[in-house]
C-alpha cells in the first residue's frame, strides 16, 4: 500500500476499505499497511476482480502480515477470492485449528503448513503454482507443497483480511497489519 487502497499495477483493481485504518509497515514507513480488527463485523479491503487477477498458467500470491491475536477466530482471512455463490474460489488464512498454521484452499485443492505462526512479528506468506507444483513459502522457506494444476480463476473480488464475501463471519477476519 502507498497511502491508500489503489492498485499501483495500473490494473485498476482498486480496493474499497470499509473500517480500516493506514498504519506503518515493517519498516515502521507510515501509511504503507492497513490495521485489520474485528470491528466492524465483516469489515475487509474489496478490490477488483479484473482478468489480470485471473492469471492462466503458473501464479504466485504473496501478502506480508503482522498479526496481533488468532483467539477470536477460527479462520482469519488474509487473502480470498470466494463468495456465497461463486465458484470455483480460492483462500489464504491462518487456521487455528488442529494446532494452527498457514492454509491455502482453493477449487480441487486444499493444504497447508500445521506449525504456529507467531504474533507480533512481521511474516511474508507466498504461494506459487509453477507447472503443477504448489508450493507455500513463510519468509522464503519452504512449509508445504502438494501437485495440482489449478488455475486462478473466480469472479469474487479480490478481498483482504477477511475469508468470503456476503457469508463471511466475525471468525474469518483478520486481527493486524497486512
Amino acid at each position: 500500500f502507498t497511502g491508500n487502497a489503489q492498485d499501483a499495477s495500473g490494473s485498476g483493481n482498486h480496493g474499497t476499505v470499509s473500517g480500516q485504518s493506514l498504519t506503518s509497515d515493517r519498516f515502521s514507513v507510515a501509511s504503507r499497511a492497513y490495521m485489520f480488527t474485528n470491528e466492524p463485523d465483516y469489515a475487509a479491503i474489496s478490490c477488483g476482480s479484473g482478468a489480470s487477477l485471473n492469471p492462466i498458467a503458473d501464479w504466485t500470491i504473496n501478502a506480508r502480515f503482522y498479526a496481533t491475536s488468532f483467539g477470536h477466530a477460527n479462520f482469519p482471512g488474509i487473502l480470498s477470492r470466494r463468495d456465497d455463490t461463486s465458484a470455483p474460489y480460492w483462500e489464504l488464512y491462518y487456521s487455528t485449528a488442529g494446532g494452527g498454521g498457514l492454509k491455502f484452499q482453493a477449487t480441487g485443492i486444499g493444504f497447508g503448513a500445521t506449525s504456529s505462526v507467531p504474533l507480533n512479528v512481521w511474516q511474508m506468506v507466498t504461494v506459487t503454482r509453477a507447472d503443477d507444483l504448489v508450493t507455500m513459502y513463510l519468509n522464503g522457506q519452504i512449509i508445504a507443497q502438494t501437485t495440482n494444476n489449478y488455475v486462478l480463476q473466480s469472479s469474487a473480488p479480490l478481498r483482504i483480511g477477511i475469508l468470503g464475501g456476503d457469508y463471511a463471519a466475525r471468525d474469518q477476519q483478520f486481527v493486524g497489519k497486512i
